[in-house]
Order: C-alpha cells, then sequence, then structure tokens
C-alpha cells in the first residue's frame, strides 16, 4: 500500500492512529453536545445518555453496512471460499467501516433516546446535528491513517503540496482526497453554527448537515483510487455513491411531501441532472469529453443540488409562517 496503516505500540497495546482519531472526535463531539444541552433544552446529564448509545449504535451500524456490502471478503475464506462464521464481524483491527453506517446508528440512536426519555425525536436530532458533523469530518479527514482515501497521482509540481496532494511512502503526490472530504463535512457542520431564519421544522438542522454531506459524496467518491467500498455483484459502483444517492432520494420524497409535487420538482430535476453529472464522470473514459470537464461539471451539480434542497427547506420554513402565500 502506498499509505500504510498508522499505528505504534503503548503500554503493551497496539493503538491506531485512526482508532485515535475517532476517540479524540467523541471526546469533542460530546463536549459538544454538553455544551448545547440547555439550548436544546435538555436537562443535566443528558449529554452522556446520549453519547453512549450513539457510540454503540454508530460503530454497530458503521460495522454491520461494510459487511453487509462486503460479506464475501470478510466472512469468507480469500483461498479455499469457506465460511468463517461471525467473527470477522467484531474485528475492527483489520479496518472496514462505513460511514452511512455510523450516521444510522447515530440517528436511531437519537430516535431511541427522544422516545425513552419523551423528547421530541427532531429536538434531540438537531441537538446532535453539529457534534455528528464535527465527528464526521474529523473521521473523513483521518482516513488517510488507516491508508485509504486518496485520489491518483498528481504530476504537476505546482499542485503538490498538503491539502491538495499528499506524499506516500514512495515519494509521489497523490490527490488528498481525504482532506477535500473532511474539510467540506466541517464546514457544511460550522455552518449550522449560524441559526435559520425563522422557525424551522425539529430535524431540519440535521437535514442542514446531511443534504451537503451526502451530495458532495457524490463527487468526492469518484476520485478515490484506493480499495474503496464496491458492490460486490458488480465492482464498478461505488456503494458510498449509493448510499449517499439514497439518502437523497428520501430526503427529496421528504420534501414533496412538505411542499407538494409542484414546489419539488426543482428538486427532483436537480437530484436527476447531479445523478447523472455523477455517473457521466464515472464513465469518463467512455464519453467524447475531457475528464478534467466531467469531473467539475460534476461538482457544480452536487454543489447545486445541496443548494436547491436546502433552499427548499427554507422554503417549507417560510410556508410554515405564511400559509397564505403558499398553493
Amino acid at each position: 500500500m502506498p499509505f500504510p496503516v498508522v499505528q505504534f505500540e503503548l503500554f503493551g497495546l497496539t493503538v491506531y492512529g485512526f482508532g485515535l482519531a475517532l476517540a479524540l472526535g467523541g471526546l469533542l463531539a460530546l463536549l459538544l453536545l454538553h455544551r448545547d444541552r440547555r439550548r436544546a433544552g435538555m436537562t443535566t446529564g443528558s449529554a452522556p445518555r446520549l453519547m453512549l448509545p450513539a457510540i454503540l449504535l454508530g460503530l454497530v451500524g458503521a460495522r454491520l453496512v461494510y459487511c453487509v456490502f462486503n460479506y464475501r471478503r470478510v466472512f469468507f475464506d480469500a483461498v479455499e471460499g469457506h465460511w468463517l462464521g461471525l467473527g470477522p464481524f467484531f474485528r475492527l483491527g483489520q479496518g472496514g467501516l462505513s460511514l452511512y453506517g455510523l450516521l444510522a446508528g447515530v440517528l436511531l440512536a437519537c430516535c431511541l433516546y427522544a422516545r425513552f426519555h419523551r423528547q421530541s425525536a427532531g429536538r434531540v436530532l438537531d441537538w446532535a446535528a453539529l457534534p455528528l458533523g464535527v465527528f464526521a469530518g474529523i473521521a473523513l479527514l483521518a482516513q488517510i491513517l488507516g491508508g485509504t482515501s486518496y485520489g491518483e497521482e498528481v504530476l504537476a509540481e505546482g499542485l503538490q503540496f498538503f491539502p491538495i496532494a499528499v506524499r506516500n511512502d514512495y515519494e509521489e503526490w497523490n490527490l488528498a482526497v481525504f482532506a477535500w472530504q473532511g474539510i467540506a463535512v466541517l464546514a457544511a457542520a460550522l455552518s449550522l453554527l449560524r441559526p435559520a431564519k425563522g422557525t424551522a421544522r425539529p430535524g431540519d438542522r440535521m437535514l442542514r448537515l446531511l443534504i451537503p454531506l451526502c451530495a458532495l459524496q457524490l463527487f468526492f467518491e469518484a476520485l478515490r483510487q484506493d480499495d474503496y467500498p464496491r458492490l460486490e455483484s458488480n465492482a464498478f459502483i461505488r456503494v458510498n455513491q449509493v448510499l449517499a444517492l439514497a439518502f437523497l432520494i428520501v430526503t427529496a420524497i421528504m420534501l414533496t411531501r412538505r411542499l407538494g409535487t409542484r414546489h419539488a420538482l426543482p428538486v427532483w430535476g436537480m437530484l436527476a441532472l447531479a445523478a447523472g453529472a455523477a455517473i457521466a464522470a464515472e464513465f469518463n473514459e467512455k464519453l467524447p469529453m475531457a475528464r478534467e470537464l466531467l469531473y467539475a461539471l460534476s461538482l457544480a451539480a452536487q454543489i447545486a443540488l445541496a443548494a436547491v434542497m436546502l433552499h427548499a427547506l427554507r422554503r417549507d420554513t417560510a410556508a410554515r409562517h405564511h400559509p397564505e402565500g403558499t398553493t
């Protein structure tokens, strides 16, 4: 591997750099939860009570989704092909976690917390949005510590610097996809510090995080040249793009129910255009257009998709306050 897994020994234990980054990200998320608990209307001790199930379900979800899409690699012997049992599921030191499984696990933890503590699920999700965004951004930035999330070699000397590129063990410079992903998600998380105009629906703050996160992943995942997750039935299709698109489709359905079919048409049109641009970027070798142009069009389409969906959220908020102005 051009980028090895970063690890070191501490008091006889093997410490992985990626795992350490996740631990630090989790600690920061806990501090943010505690800081914002009063503003969210939560009681003393709420932060650790939410953090514990979020860690457990997030970790289980991250591992489960990865294993579902890579079950042959995980559960079957690579040489003899026999079933290895469920033991490999728990071997986290060998790698294999899904960002989207993590997000699903945390969202489930928030909903369960709300149910057991008789809170509004939307309010709990909004409370957890900023900590989740910061944690996800740190996790994406730390991917290179696990030897993953880099792009093709950068040959232009003027671009051989971080965060555009990162140098590997062979003194070659590769696109620092992990840095772009992490910075984008952290920017989306920090945008939540700016309050929404009007009184948004409970849960919309979480959507303000997840919409740009998933939209931009459609672009960033296309840049990866490492051992990125692929569908086992079709090794060409990237799992993370499929899962990001699935979330965006669910969000589009939600917005359609809120705004009505006519007002949601721009969302669906932009979603189709963004998906098409992402597919075109994947098939760049088969299309009579420069690859760089296809990637630029895909990036522009994903940014536009996030903007259109976020605008639809704001439109819904405005419609709730001025229903007579909508049809």
